[in-house]
């Protein structure tokens, strides 16, 4: 069987045009400062949160 090579080279074409055309978006832009102050939100936060929502329902399933 004859295995036909144009599916890779396509592919990598594809790729390198991707990635030209990524690139060649320009320099971003700076907005301007935001009022609020930045407060970093991390999974630290979430799993508080999580924590603090499952002892409350323990809580209340045993205040019967």
């Amino acid at each position: 069987m004859r295995t036909n090579g144009l599916l890779p080279v396509l592919l990598v074409l594809i790729l390198l045009l991707a990635v030209y055309v990524g690139h060649s978006e320009g320099h971003v832009t700076i907005s301007p400062k935001s009022l609020l102050p930045e407060m970093p939100v991390d999974g630290g936060v979430f799993l508080l949160l999580s924590a603090a929502l499952i002892y409350g329902g323990k809580v209340l399933y045993q205040k019967d």
